[in-house]
């Protein structure tokens, strides 16, 4: 076996050169039988150019190189993604926005049809913080280096001193979470595809 850190980076490592790319590896013949393909923990497949490419691909990450969070300690933590749930493109500005813990109690009406959610904050940390070092526990992860916070970008969750239950995004400018539905215009994510992020269509996912 050889180290995430060690597919991709234009060095043969592997006796048959499996873990590069043709056309990053001039002195290697490849043939026609190269496996070009990483095989993620789960049993599927992705492209072998898609591997320490910025983006994570596999489900539980393991094709991306964490490089940006040094040497905290992630044996117990907690994974989160940032999805849509609309095949848009949105980004939103770190400065703008809180990643916070909360304790959430869900009610149904009957009559109304309708279930509501009741949160309370236990932990809430700026986007911008975070995405430089751990914040009490916390890191955000720019997975694709854009500056902004987008689909596939990650939040990291160590141990914390308090009982949560839901990840959430805040917008300080438009006072909403991205999980609520907020009747006015909505500033911090870019355009019209990102005010539909906000109306509801981004999320945050665990990873089991």
């Amino acid at each position: 076996t050889i180290s995430i850190t060690q597919v991709n980076d234009g060095t043969d490592d592997c006796p048959d050169g499996e873990d590069e790319m043709p056309d990053m590896d001039d002195d290697h013949d490849h043939g026609d039988d190269h496996d070009d393909e990483f095989y993620c923990d789960d049993g599927s497949t992705i492209p072998m150019s898609w591997v320490n490419d910025g983006m994570v691909d596999c489900p539980d990450g393991e094709d991306e190189y964490d490089s940006d969070h040094g040497t905290h300690d992630d044996s117990d933590e907690i994974v989160m993604y940032i999805t849509s749930e609309m095949d848009f493109y949105f980004e939103g500005d770190m400065s703008d926005y809180k990643i916070e813990l909360a304790e959430c109690d869900y009610d149904y009406d009957m009559d109304a049809m309708e279930e509501t959610k009741t949160c309370t904050t236990v932990v809430s940390v700026a986007v911008a913080d975070a995405s430089v070092t751990e914040v009490g526990g916390i890191m955000f992860h720019d997975t694709d280096s854009s500056g902004t916070i987008s689909v596939g970008d990650m939040i990291h969750i160590g141990e914390i001193d308090a009982d949560w239950d839901e990840v959430r995004l805040y917008s300080i400018s438009a006072d909403a979470y991205s999980d609520e539905s907020p009747a006015h215009d909505v500033p911090g994510f870019t355009g019209l595809v990102g005010m539909l992020a906000l109306l509801g269509a981004a999320f945050i996912r665990r990873n089991e």
